[in-house]
């Protein structure tokens, strides 16, 4: 069994300095399209992923 497709991605969390206590940010970086998104929560930057997901699926 070989892998027949790969995709990547970084997440980053990081807190402004002007944000209120306990309230993150995430940067995710798809890593093969080159691009990125600025997330508000886990579950944006968990949809950002999915629909990358399948939009390359959609490639095969």
């Amino acid at each position: 069994m070989g892998i027949q497709q790969m995709v990547s991605f970084v997440l980053r969390f990081y807190k402004p300095e002007d944000e209120r206590a306990g309230h993150w940010r995430i940067k995710v970086t798809h890593v093969q399209g080159d691009e990125d998104i600025q997330a508000n929560t886990l579950q944006e930057a968990i949809a950002y992923i999915h629909h990358v997901l399948h939009t390359e699926e959609a490639k095969v």
